[in-house]
């Protein structure tokens, strides 16, 4: 498990609200966040959605994630 998929399970357990900021993550996560974007994108369980003050991460396919 990657550190965004950690990021995005935890915040999700909390609240149960599927969308995240993206700057926010970004900067949480730090240098790795771009590769494991990527990797979570591939396995279809992520998808960039556009919000109001910027991107936000969408957690899609929630099947996916083992919660």
């Amino acid at each position: 498990m990657n550190k965004l998929e950690e990021y995005l399970r935890q915040g999700y357990l909390k609240t149960r609200w599927p969308y995240y900021g993206h700057v926010q993550a970004k900067q949480e996560i730090g240098e790795s966040f771009d590769s494991d974007a990527k990797e979570l994108r591939d396995k279809e369980m992520i998808k960039p959605t556009p919000g109001l003050n910027g991107w936000l991460i969408e957690m899609t396919n929630l099947e996916k994630w083992n919660i």
